[in-house]
């Protein structure tokens, strides 16, 4: 009787871990509600900047920046974008962006939740993709990692 007991403390011990870390570990793409910035780059390319409202009435706006191929409609964006990771979230709908050729100068007012200096572009007609560095100025705001 005591080891049946045992055995069965292991497997529900064992399903909670299991559940657990499968529920920590797995990501949730973000809901994409609109795209409010496409600024053209060389060979095809665009930044694009989509805000999501994920969190409903207690979580404010949140805006996303995104550097893919040229693509046609709005609905095309959301849902090409919302696997892609973005190179900078933060809570500044009026991101300035200026292009230099494979760099980007990105100024931003508000405050920072995540940023990456590099993003990759894919080549247009091939598998291929481009590193773009990418510059972030902040005149004001936290900067939070």
């Amino acid at each position: 009787m005591l080891a049946k007991r045992l055995c069965l403390y292991c497997l529900l011990l064992s399903s909670l871990g299991y559940n657990g870390w499968t529920w920590l570990t797995t990501k949730n793409p973000p809901e994409l509600d609109k795209v409010f910035l496409k600024y053209p780059l060389p060979d095809d390319g665009f930044v694009y900047g989509v805000s999501t409202n994920g969190g409903g009435a207690t979580v404010g706006f949140s805006y996303r920046y995104y550097l893919s191929k040229g693509l046609t409609t709005d609905e095309e964006i959301l849902s090409m974008l919302a696997d892609e990771q973005p190179f900078l979230i933060t809570k500044d709908p009026e991101v300035k962006v200026e292009s230099r050729g494979a760099e980007l100068d990105i100024r931003v007012t508000g405050r920072i939740n995540q940023f990456h200096s590099q993003a990759l572009i894919r080549q247009v007609g091939s598998d291929s993709y481009a590193v773009v560095n990418i510059n972030l100025t902040s005149t004001s705001g936290k900067t939070y990692h």
